[in-house]
């Protein structure tokens, strides 16, 4: 499969050769004008399309190859945003005693602390003096100051939430809270707002019933931070450059032996017509071939120093002959 074949090229090419020092394969460094050694945040791989992705990330996990899901749907509906909110809304709160009490449980249960559920109602956590409530005082003086940069700063040290969070199953849930909080402090400051007005509008885009939205920030930012792969589709890498790309676009074509309807647009209109004749059919394949283009150049253009493409030809497939014409 395209992810074996992926996984494999990573592997191969981050080995080591010979005792060296360096790796098999070196790309050119701009900074410095000479070659280095790779590492996996050199890497973009790039999927045809989304349902590609989950062998992408299986493959990568059971090879222990750290990853990122660049633009992956719905931030703020996954448990990074609920957590994020839990902890600001204890933050917001001076008062955690009656009923107030279940936002410090809330807090405490979150991944900044940690605190296994049974134990987040230990009366120890009325005391200011537990290390947990002392974090959380010194972020309320933060708040009520509006330093907004030094609160997040202070949560992400106090917490080491990053520490906990940097293995490679948990690696894409930090890139989510980064996202999140640089989201939130950005909201902050543009906005001139209260964390009250912070929390109330992430609660919003968490309870939104609409998918992903690129104006809201709602999809899952390149880990340019850390030191591993990057998978997406080739739609999703437009503007974006690698030194080394490992593609599948172009290379999923259609089996022509199927019989089907076909979907192809008005010339003049462009209004979607659906068609059961040979015109349509020709229009049809006229139009997936000009998107295979499209995607071809996307895909080619994408990588600064190396291309790598897999090659896999059937005869129950059509072949996608003049492509680069």
């Amino acid at each position: 499969t395209f992810a074996k074949f992926a996984v494999s090229q990573i592997v191969d090419c981050c080995s080591s050769a010979g005792n060296s020092g360096r790796t098999k394969l070196q790309v050119f460094d701009r900074k410095t004008k000479a070659l280095r050694n790779i590492t996996f945040s050199d890497f973009a791989i790039l999927a045809f399309k989304k349902s590609e992705m989950e062998s992408l990330k299986n493959e990568l996990k059971n090879s222990g190859i750290p990853f990122s899901h660049y633009k992956e749907n719905n931030l703020f509906a996954d448990i990074e945003c609920a957590n994020w909110i839990s902890l600001l809304t204890a933050i917001n709160t001076d008062d955690f005693s009656g009923y107030r009490r279940k936002i410090l449980n809330e807090a405490l249960y979150t991944k900044f602390f940690s605190i296994p559920m049974e134990s987040v109602s230990d009366q120890k956590y009325n005391l200011i003096t537990t290390p947990q409530r002392r974090l959380i005082l010194s972020w309320q003086q933060l708040a009520r100051k509006r330093s907004w940069a030094k609160l997040f700063d202070s949560i992400y040290s106090g917490t080491q939430i990053e520490e906990r969070l940097s293995t490679l199953d948990r690696l894409q849930s930090l890139i989510k809270f980064r996202q999140i909080s640089d989201y939130a402090m950005n909201y902050l400051y543009k906005n001139n707002c209260s964390l009250e007005e912070l929390i109330n509008h992430l609660t919003r885009l968490m309870n939104a019933s609409e998918g992903s939205d690129s104006e809201n920030g709602n999809i899952v930012a390149k880990g340019t931070d850390y030191n591993c792969v990057q998978i997406m589709t080739v739609h999703a890498s437009k503007g974006l450059e690698f030194p080394i790309v490992i593609s599948s676009a172009g290379f999923k074509e259609r089996n022509n032996r199927i019989p089907r309807s076909y979907i192809h647009h008005d010339d003049v209109s462009k209004n979607p017509l659906l068609s059961f004749s040979a015109y349509g059919k020709e229009a049809f394949k006229k139009e997936g071939f000009q998107e295979y283009q499209r995607l071809f150049y996307v895909a080619y253009t994408r990588a600064a120093s190396l291309m790598i493409l897999p090659w896999n030809v059937s005869d129950n497939y059509e072949p996608l002959n003049n492509v680069f014409d």
